[in-house]
């Protein structure tokens, strides 16, 4: 069983904390300050990543939103996004921009690395 974690993207910054997803889709994070739980309100461009339970050839763990560089892929990069409840990649560098391939991301991680994401690397998506 792999372990559920997130990671969070706000304030130009990445946030490693725990977090709650309640019943209603609202998110809350762990305030050391007070002891529990507060919640957690996203601008534009911030945003909640969730861990695959994966990691990359170098050991690097894997979030939703991570971009990929496959080794043997000359210059494409991969955009990893959760759908139809699995974790798959979708091509944002090469010949087809913005294909989702339906590319299993298990079947990448032996020779792949992670070389960005989608907020801190705004750049590795165009």
């Amino acid at each position: 069983m792999r372990e559920i974690k997130f990671r969070a993207w706000r304030h130009n910054q990445i946030w490693y904390s725990d977090f709650i997803i309640t019943y209603r889709g609202k998110i809350n994070w762990w305030n050391s300050d007070i002891g529990d739980y507060s919640p957690i309100l996203f601008n534009k461009g911030e945003g909640i990543m969730q861990f695959t339970g994966l990691k990359d050839k170098n050991g690097k763990e894997i979030y939703e939103g991570d971009i990929i560089k496959p080794e043997d892929w000359e210059g494409r990069v991969l955009e990893v996004i959760f759908i139809n409840g699995t974790w798959e990649l979708q091509l944002i560098q090469g010949k087809r921009k913005r294909q989702r391939g339906g590319w299993m991301l298990a079947n990448f991680i032996l020779d792949s690395k992670v070389i960005g994401n989608k907020f801190e690397n705004p750049e590795l998506l165009k």
